[in-house]
């Protein structure tokens, strides 16, 4: 065995003789088998092969080729199927809209023509009118006149002057109700005043007629 301590480290190291290496390891084997250790083997990584999938793409299968009637076949089920559909959307947006409809009775000896059906729609639209709503809820039960409506426009009368606050308010309430009505309910309210007013003046829509006659 070379001495590489001492003056023999600042030469050059020399190349070892095969029958020292031979020796050292036969001498490291021997020690290491006394002390009883052992090197541990190292094992090949495992691999999950259900997480692998590889197909050549020589191996996929083909798109398979639609003849004529085939394709003429799959675009009349599509264009039945996009159809279906839009009915479908249809019909939900006229249930939506029925929803949104105001339900209301008709009632010309009613200030405005009309009342509301539900209470809770009455509450809705008068709540920040304690006065009408109760008067609203006495008139629909008892029959008891509605007072704190739109006033008819006099210049004597200072209360239906439209700078008047309780006619502001009344006209806000009026307007806010009226133009959630659809077209026919906005019809039959305007027909149900002129039979109230023919009912009231019938003098008045005869002499209307006989204008209109003469005219002819």
């Amino acid at each position: 065995m070379k001495n590489n301590s001492g003056i023999f480290s600042l030469l050059p190291p020399l190349p070892e003789d095969a029958s020292e290496i031979r020796d050292r390891e036969k001498s490291r084997a021997d020690v290491m088998q006394r002390i009883n250790v052992q090197t541990p083997a190292l094992h090949a990584a495992e691999i999950d092969q259900s997480t692998i999938s590889f197909k050549p793409e020589f191996y996929k299968s083909p798109e398979p080729v639609l003849s004529k009637k085939e394709i003429e076949d799959k675009k009349f089920a599509d264009h039945i199927k996009d159809a279906a559909v839009n009915q479908i959307n249809k019909a939900k947006m006229v249930k939506q809209k029925i929803k949104k409809i105001l339900p209301i009775n008709v009632d010309p000896t009613h200030p405005d023509g009309f009342t509301f059906k539900n209470d809770m729609d009455t509450y809705d639209q008068y709540k920040d009118q304690p006065i009408r709503y109760m008067q609203e809820i006495a008139y629909k039960y008892d029959r008891t006149p509605v007072t704190e409506t739109v006033k008819t426009y006099n210049h004597m009368d200072r209360d239906s002057y439209p700078s008047n606050p309780n006619q502001q308010a009344a006209l806000r309430s009026y307007g806010k109700a009226f133009d959630r009505l659809t077209p026919l309910q906005k019809k039959q309210i305007a027909n149900g005043q002129k039979k109230k007013k023919l009912k009231e003046n019938p003098k008045l829509f005869e002499s209307i007629i006989d204008n209109l006659s003469k005219k002819k």
